[in-house]
């Protein structure tokens, strides 16, 4: 019998392929990424992707989609070294305290998707159409 088996493992035949979730896991794994924000004072933010389980948490919790993604904002912003760059009650400072487009701008970036230039390639060796065409 060829083909992966439910624990990933290796049996007598040698070693199994992945299974699909462990395939999408593996994928997702140090996918954090930086950004400055002059309008911040060049704050650079690192965050990692938002996964589907913090935005349902998110979605539960919040019913606007600014305040979920302000919420998110929060959450995953982090400086170089991996420090929460807000705490949870900084939501109200950071309405009260920067415009509506430099928050929007933040938590654009934030749900962003956005490939290294590595997986770039993998993609477009993978699938020709994806590449997009500039002018």
């Amino acid at each position: 019998m060829t083909g992966p088996v439910a624990d990933g493992g290796a049996g007598a035949e040698g070693p199994k392929e992945l299974r699909a979730v462990d395939r999408v896991r593996a994928a997702f794994q140090g996918a954090r990424r930086s950004r400055v924000f002059p309008k911040w004072g060049d704050l650079e933010i690192f965050a990692g992707p938002i996964t589907a389980a913090e935005y349902q948490l998110a979605a539960k919790e919040y019913d606007s989609h600014f305040e979920r993604s302000l919420q998110l904002l929060v959450s995953k912003a982090e400086d170089r070294d991996g420090k929460k760059l807000f705490a949870p009650g900084d939501v109200p400072n950071l309405l009260a305290g920067t415009t509506f487009e430099a928050l929007d701008e933040v938590t654009s970036w934030l749900y962003a998707t956005v490939l290294t230039k590595e997986a770039a390639k993998a993609e477009i060796r993978r699938d020709p159409s994806s590449a997009i065409a500039s002018t």
